[in-house]
């Protein structure tokens, strides 16, 4: 008797097990995932090994790349980073702010150069006004001197550098920086005689003219060549917080600025999931080992699927509502995606073909 008591009880809790899932009432459906706090935009300057320097401004949350600035160096010149002496790390920068330059010790040894020749064509061209030569012609002779010292100095500097390299004494740039300093000692001295010839000689009426189209043509290079060291200033295109890293010796961002007016969140999803979700889904993230629990926005579900490890997962794209100061970038969050509201029998069906899959 009491056996079949006992299965009429079993039975009975049976069918109000399967009872309760037919009920009317809904609950939320609802899971939980793992997300990566982003900026919204970030610009940043890299180096590579061969000395060269690029500024990159990218967007986050299209992924698109909105600003791109390469600066290529010649062989064997001397690229240097120099940020102002009052930026410090992890301090807040606004839009336009002056951060540092990019110098080019090649760049500036040209306009040095072709400001010394628009200098001396300048006086060249007053003394075959004015008549008054002497002092014009002494200047030239001192220069030309001077070039021809330099010209001994830098051959003497080849010549030893071009032993040394081969011997494997000195690597190839260093020997670069001696053969061009060498080239450039040549091109100087020939100028310095044509400079010196022509004005011993005396200037006639119709070569004023070739004068002035030289200083025409030197204003215009060395107007060229100031224009391109202009674009050397590091100029913030974003305002945000800063941080700098001089000290590492692999390619990395020298400095980088994160816009921390707004913040998205890269969380993968299982694939399954993508079917639940819709743009008005409720996103709350919390940050693990604390009770601080915000708000989330859902912009975008992926629609490319990827595996990890051995899940079939989608990328979606959160924009965080209200940040506190408790977030920023490289954060790691948990977040729970509240999607529709189903029936218990519904939730369970849902929940045995996400556990299967």
């Amino acid at each position: 008797m009491r056996f079949r008591f006992r299965k009429f009880y079993l039975l009975a809790i049976l069918l109000l097990i399967i009872g309760i899932f037919f009920l009317p009432f809904k609950v939320p459906f609802s899971f939980r995932s793992t997300g990566f706090v982003f900026p919204v935009k970030k610009w940043s300057v890299k180096t590579d090994l061969n000395g060269n320097y690029e500024s990159e401004l990218r967007n986050l949350r299209s992924g698109a790349i909105e600003d791109l600035t390469s600066y290529k160096f010649d062989r064997g010149d001397i690229a240097k980073l120099s940020l102002l002496p009052n930026l410090l790390n992890n301090t807040f920068v606004k839009e336009g702010d002056t951060l540092g330059y990019i110098t080019s010790k090649f760049l500036d040894e040209k306009i040095q150069n072709l400001q010394n020749m628009i200098d001396v064509e300048s006086k060249l061209l007053e003394s075959s006004i004015t008549g008054q030569k002497e002092s014009i012609l002494e200047n030239l002779k001192q220069k030309l001197i001077y070039a021809e010292q330099l010209f001994d100095f830098s051959r003497i500097n080849y010549e030893r550098s071009l032993t040394l390299m081969r011997d494997s004494v000195i690597p190839q740039s260093e020997f670069d920086i001696a053969k061009t300093s060498y080239e450039n000692s040549k091109t100087a001295i020939e100028i310095a005689k044509s400079e010196y010839e022509v004005a011993k000689t005396g200037v006639k009426p119709e070569d004023v003219k070739l004068i002035e189209e030289r200083i025409s043509s030197y204003s215009k290079e060395m107007n060229f060549y100031s224009r391109m060291k202009n674009d050397y200033v590091l100029i913030s295109p974003i305002s945000g917080k800063i941080v700098i890293d001089l000290y590492s010796m692999e390619p990395v961002e020298f400095i980088s600025i994160t816009d921390t007016s707004e913040y998205i969140l890269y969380s993968p999803i299982k694939n399954i999931y993508r079917l639940y979700l819709k743009p008005e889904s409720k996103t709350e993230f919390s940050i693990p080992g604390t009770n601080i629990t915000s708000e989330a926005e859902l912009l975008e579900i992926g629609s490319n699927a990827e595996f990890i490890f051995t899940n079939q997962v989608v990328f979606t794209i959160l924009r965080i509502k209200d940040p506190s100061d408790n977030i920023y970038p490289g954060l790691t969050v948990q977040i729970e995606f509240t999607c529709d509201e189903i029936t218990l029998w519904e939730y369970a069906k849902r929940s045995i073909s996400i556990f299967f899959k």
